[in-house]
């Protein structure tokens, strides 16, 4: 169990793109997790989040993108071997721009998709996609989805 030397505090930035055909980008954990989930992932030190999901979402999926709008904040608190890790994670939605689909290589996703809306429920995901999804639809003043209720 982490003490209080272990705390870690994490910031990430994901990005919800849904196209005309209701189909999102998706970015897969590599194994042994596998689930799918936005593209994204942690802002480098000195990096202001919007460009971090462009860049990760380019890393991920080979898009190039732009962000459209701030839909709100997801925080929890994790668990890793060895800390305990309070995530922040801004979610961002964005438009794609250019480049083309492309699975990363040598990194912690191993594959990005199209997805459609509809086949969601039968995918293996993460709690992200969906606290993502709620707020892209709700749009909550407070840029904020309450999971446990």
């Amino acid at each position: 169990m982490a003490n209080h030397r272990d705390s870690v505090q994490r910031v990430g930035a994901y990005a919800i793109c849904i196209n005309e055909e209701a189909a999102i980008l998706l970015s897969r954990f590599a194994e042994p997790d596998c689930r799918w989930g936005p593209p994204g992932g942690g802002v480098e030190h000195g990096e202001h989040p919007a460009d971090g999901v462009v860049r990760e979402v380019h890393e991920e999926t080979g898009y190039r993108v732009k962000v459209v709008r701030l839909l709100g904040v997801h925080s929890n608190v994790w668990h890793s071997p060895d800390a305990e890790v309070h995530a922040t994670n801004l979610l961002y939605e964005v438009a794609v721009v250019g480049g083309c689909l492309q699975n990363e290589t040598g990194g912690s996703s191993d594959q990005a998709a199209w997805v459609s809306l509809a086949e969601l429920p039968e995918r293996r995901h993460t709690e992200l996609l969906d606290v993502g999804l709620d707020l892209f639809r709700c749009s909550p003043p407070e840029g904020r989805i309450d999971v446990t209720a």
